[in-house]
This record gives structure tokens, sequence and C-alpha cells, in this order.
């Protein structure tokens, strides 16, 4: 007996000194296999290689430090750091930092996200300089920076492909710029945005400083819902919508707000509202103490009509 017992622990002794990673099942029946990223001692020193490995439902833990971005993400993974000042995905300013690939389901957390340049072999050319959400992938950013990414086109922080989903928390998307429309957040069409006390904040771009939604074709499976204090401010677009250029919805929750935005038209909100039937489909609805203000040289403009409502969310007589 005593033998076996020591058998028994030398065993355990040997297994404890292998790298490894401890895997158990998800409660969607998925592996969730929790894969480490560090420096020095752990089994995986770039994240690529842990992406590589990794298989379906996996999460990978990244220490801290600065780590090469150009990544691509080919699993429904959770990539969590050791917080935003504390790991770094960078990019390498050739191309996107993280690409999560269609119909993907992907969480990030506690790390920010840097340094990417929209490539023109992108999914839509040119695009999302921070990231990248491929066509019906979904994206959850929780304690996430997006900052100081460019885009050739659009998307200079984040683009997001067509039917996708991007949910942020506690998360802020800042100084990113984009050459063409939707520097901070490029929403194409049927894709949707929910950002709980979250801050887009000094992205620039010719179109859509803060965030583009729908392409420029209206449509309303595309939109914007902003809760517990969120807020767009100080955004710059040197044409249409400094905080938003918006073909699609809005909806402004829990004392959220549009401030401080600059643009040629539309410093708040840059609006295709006039394209819509107002009585099927409001456009823009602003609940809870919520507020368009203080943008420059409008709070929301029309192209087809130079004063628009977004209390109301339709266009003034």
């Amino acid at each position: 007996m005593f033998a076996s017992r020591l058998a028994l622990l030398s065993w355990l002794a040997v297994v404890a000194l292998l790298p490894h990673s401890w895997s158990q099942a998800a409660p969607d029946g998925k592996a969730n296999t929790a894969l480490r990223v560090c420096k020095q001692g752990c089994p995986f020193k770039t994240v690529q290689a842990a992406l590589d490995k990794a298989e379906d439902g996996a999460t990978i833990k990244i220490g801290e430090g600065i780590f090469r971005g150009d990544l691509e993400v080919v699993e429904d993974v959770v990539l969590v750091g050791s917080g935003e000042a504390a790991t770094f995905l960078k990019g390498t300013g050739t191309r996107t930092v993280v690409l999560v690939k269609p119909a993907r389901t992907v969480t990030i957390s506690r790390l920010t996200i840097t340094g990417g340049a929209g490539d023109d072999d992108s999914a839509d050319g040119g695009g999302g300089g921070g990231i990248e959400v491929g066509k019906r992938a979904t994206l959850h950013l929780d304690r996430t920076m997006v900052t100081g990414n460019t885009a050739d086109d659009d998307g200079g922080g984040i683009l997001s492909l067509q039917r996708s989903r991007l949910e942020l928390v506690r998360s802020t998307v800042s100084d990113n710029t984009a050459l063409s429309q939707g520097d901070g957040l490029y929403l194409m069409l049927n894709s949707t945005l929910v950002a709980t006390d979250s801050h887009f904040t000094g992205n620039q771009a010719e179109i859509g400083g803060g965030i583009e939604v729908g392409s420029w074709i209206v449509n309303r499976s595309s939109g914007v819902t902003l809760n517990g204090r969120s807020r767009i401010s100080g955004n710059t677009a040197s044409g249409v919508g400094g905080g938003v250029h918006l073909g699609g919805y809005l909806t402004l929750n829990d004392e959220s707000l549009i401030e401080g935005n600059t643009a040629g038209k539309g410093g708040g909100i840059g609006s295709l509202a006039a394209f819509f039937d107002d009585d099927v489909f409001p456009l823009i609805e602003v609940n809870g103490d919520s507020s368009v203000s203080g943008n420059t040289p409008d709070d929301c403009y029309d192209q087809s009509n130079p004063l628009c409502d977004p209390v109301t969310g339709s266009a003034a007589d």
C-alpha cells in the first residue's frame, strides 16, 4: 500500500512539472482549455502560437508585457489579459492587430490593442486597423482599449463586417484614424453595437469620426445602442458626422451622451433620416437623461433636411 501511494505521488509530481493546460467541459459541451502566454515560464511565448493550439471554447490567459499582434482567430475563444495598462497586443503597422474570422464568437478582455494598420488585403480592402470582425461573427470586448490604430479606408479602430455583432463593456475606442469612414468603428450592413459604460473619443475620419453605421445604405437592421453612461465625445470628421454618421438606428439609454464632437456638418450626428418612414422606423431615440448636445457646428444634420430632431427621431419641418 505504501509503495502504491509513493508511486502515485511521484507520478503527480512529474505531471506538475510538465508544460500543460487544464481542460474541463464547458456548459455548452465544448472544451474549456486555459492556455498561458507570457514572456517566461509559460507554455507559449506568443499569442498566435496559443491560438494555433487552441480548440473551440478555449481560454487564453496573457501575462504582462507587449505581445505581437497580426493575429488570426479561427476558433471560438476567450483572450484574457492582465489589465489594460499591463497587457498590449501591438501590431506591426502593416495589418490588422486582431482578425476574427467569419461566424466566430470571441471575447477579449483586460488588454490594449494598438499599432494596427488596415490592410488592402483585408475582407473589406483596407479597413480594420485594430480589429476586423468577420461576417456573422460576434465579438465581446470587456475592459479593453482599442487605441492608436489606422486604416487606409474604413474602421481605423474596428471594422465590423456584414451581419456581425459587437458588444462593449467598460471599454474604450480612442485616438484611431481612418482616411475614409468610421474611424473609431465602422459597422457594415446588418451589423449592431451594444455598448455599456464605454467611450469613443479622439477618433478622426472624413465621415463618421466616432462611429459609421450602415455603409451609406439605410437599413433597419444596422444600429447602435448606448447603455450605462456610454459616451461618444471628442471625435472629429472633416465631412459629416463627427460623433456618428448614421444609416441605421441609434438608441441612447441610462445617461449616455453624444457631446463635444466636431464635423463640417452634423457635429454630433450626421443622419440619413430623410430616407426612412419615421412612422414605421424611428431613427433616433434618446432616453433616461441621455443627451445629444454641445457638438460643433450642430448636434444633428440630415443630408436632405439640415435640421433633425434626435429626441423624436424625425426630420424637423
